[in-house]
């Protein structure tokens, strides 16, 4: 993976050519924001970047002098921060033919010895082709022991770089021995100048950090709101570079690979802007599809991850959201989107089916409709219960709570008769006891408890079985006894209720004038 991570305004400009078309064009980059010099150059054959001081990990003070064993070299390079990328590198080899073999004479498409000049080998292409150098033996040369020296052999040009050692580790381990890597000699002594061999981990050469790709691009970053997102809903893209852009703005070219989802063509970030934000819009899908959005500028692309999902369940409503147990209620399910391509079925359920749950399993929001409503039944309780209520469409699901109360109540649930003279009676004062239910219930008991109950007397009109719907009334009166404040509850028991109902009473005595 290619990562960003700093903000670094880098221009490119072809300065070292070499040889032929099919040759590569070494390309400055200012990693530093300093477009008089540059720090990396852009292989544009081999796509990779090199860092301009071939012996940075001296310069940036890691090393004393960066001569280093191969697991430090790799630790250095792997941990590289610089230019805003954290991907650095130690150059590799890709074996392309027999690992230990002194006969180059197949066009350089071997790996050990002189003239390597294939791709596959990044210093040694980078060495004969790049920068045009000579080995000390030619490449036809099947054994050092009968080297042929050739004219103008060794490190005659270095090129734009600074730094260059005479030899390096490469970042491959040589499969067929167990204990060597490859290494690659920019300069030595006569027979090993030119040569790529194998090297003991534990000796100590130079370390050139590489990464993949190139580095000319404003962009710093780019980045989408969510990697996932609904068919039909938007994202939110944006761009960042890394420094304002100049009067006649920054152009950046932007892509998807998704069938359902579309970018503009281009974004256009403003003179002295570092950033613009664009939409990428979506259609609805029946399978969830993946793919990439992508900005770019230049040789440079940055690319994050969508993956467009069936839309679900934006919210569930209750309407009421408190309800009498045997009373109905209704229930709305909503999806994040108009139901497309086509009809969208919903789950409901209910978490305790013994207070309240939906009549229907599911339902159905045609196409082109965001919600659909659906009956909620509800059960007798003899407490306040609860429910939760839920719709699960394409996995995703959305509920609410239904409160349900007990169908009987008494209003007020307070009687308060304030100062009597004593020996009279004061009232009557009435509460009423109502069935808010769909089904009746019965009556069981009227009655005044607590330790001055003889102060007060109720008298009703509630039948044995009261209707739904349907109310009755209790009066109370308050005769005190003595000069005193006392109190008293009147319980009404029922079958709705697992407990009595309750009104408290009080009142004082006073003593006559």
């Amino acid at each position: 993976m290619r990562t960003r991570i700093g903000a670094a305004l880098v221009t490119g400009a072809a300065i070292w050519v070499v040889g032929s078309p099919a040759q590569a064009e070494l390309q400055g980059r200012d990693l530093d924001g300093d477009p008089s010099t540059f720090e990396a150059y852009y292989d544009t054959v081999l796509g990779i970047t090199w860092l301009a001081d071939a012996n940075y990990a001296k310069s940036s003070g890691y090393d004393s002098d960066g001569y280093m064993q191969w697991a430090t070299a790799m630790a250095w390079a792997e941990g590289l921060v610089y230019g805003g990328f954290d991907d650095w590198r130690l150059p590799k080899v890709e074996p392309v033919g027999p690992e230990w073999n002194y006969n180059l004479s197949n066009n350089g498409t071997t790996d050990h010895g002189w003239g390597i000049t294939s791709p596959h080998s990044e210093m040694s292409y980078m060495y004969y082709v790049n920068l045009g150098n000579k080995g000390y033996c030619t490449p036809d040369n099947a054994d050092p022991s009968g080297c042929t020296e050739q004219p103008g052999w060794g490190l005659q040009n270095t090129g734009p770089f600074a730094n260059l050692q005479d030899r390096y580790w490469s970042g491959t381990p040589i499969e067929a021995y167990a204990e060597s890597v490859w290494v690659f000699f920019f300069g030595s002594s006569a027979y090993i100048n030119g040569q790529q061999d194998g090297g003991h981990p534990l000796t100590d050469y130079f370390a050139w950090a590489v990464r993949d790709g190139d580095v000319d691009s404003l962009v710093k970053e780019f980045a989408l709101k969510t990697p996932e997102v609904a068919g039909c809903k938007n994202v939110t893209g944006t761009v960042t570079i890394s420094k304002a852009a100049p009067p006649e703005g920054v152009v950046i070219t932007l892509s998807d690979t998704l069938v359902s989802a579309s970018t503009p063509a281009t974004l256009k970030i403003l003179a002295g802007s570092t950033t613009k934000s664009f939409a990428v819009k979506t259609l609805p899908v029946e399978i969830e599809e993946s793919g990439t959005i992508s900005a770019t500028l230049g040789s440079a692309t940055l690319s994050q991850p969508l993956t467009v999902r069936p839309m679900g369940m934006d919210s569930m409503t209750l309407t009421p959201t408190t309800v009498v147990g045997s009373q109905p209620a209704t229930g709305k399910a909503k999806l994040e989107c108009k139901a497309g391509p086509g009809p969208i079925a919903v789950d409901l359920s209910s978490n305790n089916e013994a207070v309240a749950y939906p009549v229907a399993a599911s339902i159905v929001v045609p196409q082109g409709l965001q919600s659909a409503t659906f009956d909620v039944a509800t059960n007798v309780v003899l407490a306040k219960s609860y429910a939760t209520i839920a719709g699960t469409a394409n996995g995703i699901t959305k509920s609410k709570k239904l409160t349900v109360k007990v169908a009987a109540a008494v209003s007020p649930t307070s009687l308060k008769f304030g100062g009597a003279t004593v020996g009279t009676t004061a009232g009557p004062l009435n509460a009423s006891l109502t069935n808010q239910g769909a089904v009746p219930f019965s009556v069981n008991s009227i009655s005044l408890t607590g330790t001055a109950a003889s102060w007060f007397a109720q008298t009703n009109d509630c039948p044995a079985t009261l209707a739904a719907g349907a109310s009755c009334s209790v009066s109370v009166t308050f005769t005190p006894l003595s000069a005193a404040s006392k109190s008293a509850k009147l319980s009404i028991a029922t079958s709705a209720t697992a407990t009595p109902l309750g009104v408290s009473l009080s009142g004082t005595g006073v003593l006559p004038p």
